[in-house]
């Protein structure tokens, strides 16, 4: 019996052949398993009892594992005593167990060695394919009492057969830093979710199972991955991309500029481009024009299209009119800035000059009349004083004479710069263009007119 009962088990290794075999690059599957005793030092119930301990924990286990049924096996747990290799030796070829056991199945076997050790007890297992006798699995287990073995140890043996065939080994991926991770299961709602941040990459390990990894970090777009873990390493990948819009722009005339928050970005309609989500100024420009400028704010892919921009020229009067109060307003107001800043100084230097200057020699004629009196009331007697008296009012007529030179140069300086403000305001508001001008002709002769 002992040996029919051996030869049984090893007919489940053949007839399986003939199944579809396990493969853990399966998803998350039960195994059909037969637990089989092994080699033993330890007394017969001791090991029975451990044995069904065993079975237990694997039965509670009912997502990874299915106990096979041990109708008419029971002797064979009772009387199984030799190794694994000795038992793989002497029944794997065994036709008469295959005959014997037809009908019976099961994907892997859970092979049981107990003994004693120094100090306690030992207890291993070592998973098989039944279909190719490859090992996929192995744990040990010590405590120093059987009690102890058979509560503390035997879970640990379980979970960790579960370990080295259920759980992988995921690599979390993103190329940034501050990332937040939400791992969330599918497919087990007793699993709680797992919310974790990482820089660059992070390393889990997970049950085989179907998961939801929700990975979000600021300013880039959040993103959500469906994977079924089901190998001993997998890699996730989290490709992050800037939460962005685009701006979209068009109008007259073409040959505009376009400034974002300050900085010149393109020339010419059309413009698009794409800039990530947030709050711009946005300033379109063209010398000679009214600007165009608006506050916006984009959020992901919610454009912002604005496609009826229409810069408007100055009214030239108005232009003009600012250029007679001040020289280069008008070409400031005309979108001329530089010209206008320069042309603006300029003049109020000029006239600075000549005011200065009219000042000055406001003060030096009256003290060459005083200098003048004084020398033509002194007697030429005393050559001395008379000589020094004449000469400074020589040098007082001719610093009486530089300011006049200058008053003059500042005040013609300041008119030319005023009529020149004027005419090149004329100029840039479009007078020059001639599309100010009109001509036509009626039964009362010719009509010439002209728009300001």
């Amino acid at each position: 019996m002992y040996r029919n009962s051996l030869n049984a088990l090893i007919l489940i290794m053949s007839i399986v052949m003939n199944f579809s075999t396990f493969t853990l690059a399966a998803e998350v599957e039960r195994l059909r398993v037969v637990v089989i005793q092994g080699k033993s030092d330890l007394p017969l119930n001791d090991i029975k009892s451990t044995i069904a301990r065993i079975e237990e924990e694997l039965t509670n286990a009912d997502q990874y594992f299915a106990i096979l049924d041990r109708s008419n096996l029971d002797a064979l747990f009772g009387e199984v005593r030799m190794s694994y290799e000795d038992w793989m030796k002497e029944y794997k070829n065994d036709s008469e167990v295959r005959l014997k056991m037809e009908g019976e199945s099961a994907d892997h076997m859970l092979f049981i060695e107990m003994g004693r050790v120094q100090g306690g007890f030992h207890l291993s297992a070592r998973m098989t394919k039944i279909s190719t006798t490859e090992r996929v699995a192995i744990a040990t287990a010590q405590r120093s009492t059987l009690r102890e073995l058979s509560n503390q140890g035997v879970p640990s043996l379980v979970n960790k057969i579960i370990s080295d065939l259920f759980e992988s080994d995921v690599v979390f991926k993103a190329g940034v830093s501050n990332v937040q991770l939400s791992i969330h299961r599918l497919d087990d709602r007793r699993t709680l979710d797992k919310d974790i941040t990482f820089n660059g990459q992070h390393d889990e390990r997970l049950p085989f199972g179907k998961y939801q990894f929700t990975f979000a970090k600021k300013k880039y777009r959040s993103d959500t991955i469906e994977r079924v873990i089901n190998s001993k390493r997998t890699e996730v990948v989290y490709e992050p991309n800037k939460r962005q819009a685009n701006i979209k722009l068009g109008g007259l005339p073409k040959s505009v500029e376009i400034l974002i928050d300050g900085e010149m970005v393109h020339n010419g309609f059309p413009f698009v481009q794409s800039f990530p989500e947030g709050k711009y100024n946005v300033v379109v420009r063209k010398k000679g024009y009214y600007e165009w400028s608006q506050k916006i704010e984009i959020k992901d892919s919610q454009d912002f299209i604005k496609t009826t921009i229409n810069l408007q020229r100055p009214p030239m009067m108005r232009a003009m009119l600012r250029s007679s109060l001040l020289p280069g307003l008008g070409q400031y107001t005309l979108g001329y800035k530089s010209k206008g800043w320069m042309t603006g100084t300029a003049f109020v230097a000029a006239t600075s000059l000549g005011v200065w200057s009219h000042l000055q020699y406001g003060t030096e004629s009256t003290n060459f009349s005083n200098l003048e009196q004084k020398y033509l009331e002194m007697s030429s007697s005393n050559k001395a004083a008379y000589d020094s008296a004449k000469d400074e009012a020589l040098r007082a007529h001719s610093r009486k004479q530089l300011w006049d030179i200058m008053q003059y140069t500042g005040f013609i300086g300041a008119a030319s710069i005023w009529i020149w403000s004027e005419y090149d305001t004329w100029v840039l508001a479009g007078a020059g263009s001639g599309k100010n001008l009109s001509l036509g002709f009626s039964g009362n002769g010719v009509k010439l007119g002209y728009t300001f």
